[in-house]
């Protein structure tokens, strides 16, 4: 078993403490809670025991995404669930955590009591004499400065740079609580001692460390917080602080509801993004789709004098409608012809080019010159002119 104390001063009254402890965790709670994970509370009521009046709490904590994924992926669902059970007594609080898939094999269990001034009180949780050989002290400053690269770091959560707007105090230097009294600040001591029983050859001494280390930083940047937000929850009632917890577990629940969101892949985005054809291709004599690139068609009219060339590929742009009601939609689907419908345009105005293809051949898209059909042959003119000259000897 690991029995490590953890001893924080606060700039807090007694009585601010236990609204202000209200506020802070079923505000961090709502936080933490979303995409799936986080803290789910199941039971909110009033206890009796042994002539103690407090309140008990029944939360299940899912915590897929603090675990690294290669765990995720080789541990059951239940291996990433802690319940929480806990007895809020004030002054005294007692809270325990177990695993449904590790049961016996795991337990943590965190008594604190809070006592007003700086202390130090040597055994405020009355532990036994073996428990207190194997006891090792930790002291959260939270004067002392904090990693500000963290990934957790936040600077209004920073108490070294915070100051309140409605009492005063802060910000707080390395043993800020020697001069408290100078100041008129109040000062209270949270003891919470971690008893951790993890029982599993090979790792109990690394778990054993990490839960420490862990314990240490949640201990800590509960109570930071606790302390910056105190402008936020300074004046409440145990009625208002009541009814901000309701709020704040209707928010987590929505949290818990909502399901994570997979970032697409790129090889995923490119199966379903649609190819873009190259201004480069050319049409091919297969059976094209409606991907293939054909000749370049424009809905700009082009003016009366452009010449048409007899190459596709310098041919004027022509344009183009729906197609035409003579044509099936479902056949050109199927084989990629294209129908193009005259314009109400006047013929001078008409394109002088005209994009032809059949359902037969389908990819023989040329472009024919209008001019080939209009202009007379050779001697139909030399007739037309020995017509006109007769006509007029006759006169």
């Amino acid at each position: 078993m690991k029995i490590v104390e953890y001893r924080t001063q606060l700039p807090i009254g007694m009585d601010e403490f236990l609204i202000g402890q209200l506020y802070m965790v079923a505000k961090a709670s709502a936080q933490n809670s979303g995409g799936g994970d986080g803290i789910e509370v199941l039971k909110n009521e009033p206890f009796v025991k042994d002539g103690v009046n407090g309140i008990y709490t029944f939360k299940r904590m899912h915590i897929a995404s603090r675990v690294p994924k290669f765990l995720r992926v080789i541990l059951p669902k239940n291996a990433l669930i802690l319940e929480e059970e806990s007895w809020n007594a004030f002054p005294y609080t007692k809270t325990m955590y177990t695993n449904p898939w590790l049961k016996k094999d795991f337990s943590l269990t965190i008594e604190s009591m809070h006592i007003e001034g700086a202390g130090p009180v040597d055994n405020a949780l009355k532990l036994t004499d073996k428990e207190l050989k194997m006891r090792k002290i930790e002291v959260i400053d939270l004067g002392d400065k904090v990693k500000t690269k963290s990934k957790e770091y936040k600077c209004s959560e920073d108490c070294t740079v915070f100051k309140s707007a409605k009492t005063g105090r802060g910000p707080l230097a390395p043993k800020w609580w020697e001069k408290a009294e100078e100041k008129g600040w109040p000062v209270m001591t949270a003891y919470k001692v971690m008893k951790l029983h993890f029982k599993w050859f090979g790792l109990q001494t690394i778990v054993e460390n990490y839960a420490a280390s862990l314990c240490k930083n949640v201990f800590g940047n509960a109570h930071r917080q606790q302390f910056c937000w105190i402008d936020e929850y300074y004046g409440m009632t145990m009625d208002d602080v009541r009814a901000f917890e309701k709020q704040q577990q209707q928010a987590a629940i929505k949290g818990l509801s909502e399901a994570p969101v997979a970032p697409q892949d790129d090889d995923e985005e490119e199966k379903t993004a649609t190819p873009q054809p190259s201004a480069t291709e050319a049409p091919s004599s297969a059976t094209p789709s409606e991907d293939t690139t054909a000749p370049a068609i424009s809905s700009e009219q082009p003016s009366s004098s452009a010449t048409p060339s007899a190459n596709p590929s310098e041919a004027a742009p022509v344009s183009t409608t729906a197609p035409s009601s003579a044509s099936d939609p479902a056949d050109e689907s199927k084989t990629g012809a294209i129908s193009v419908q005259k314009t109400d345009t006047a013929p001078e105005a008409e394109a002088s080019g005209t994009l032809t293809g059949d359902k037969e051949h389908p990819a023989d898209l040329t472009v024919k010159d209008s001019t080939e059909q209009s202009a007379p042959s050779a001697s139909e003119a030399n007739s037309a002119d020995k017509e006109i000259h007769e006509e007029k000897k006759e006169e």
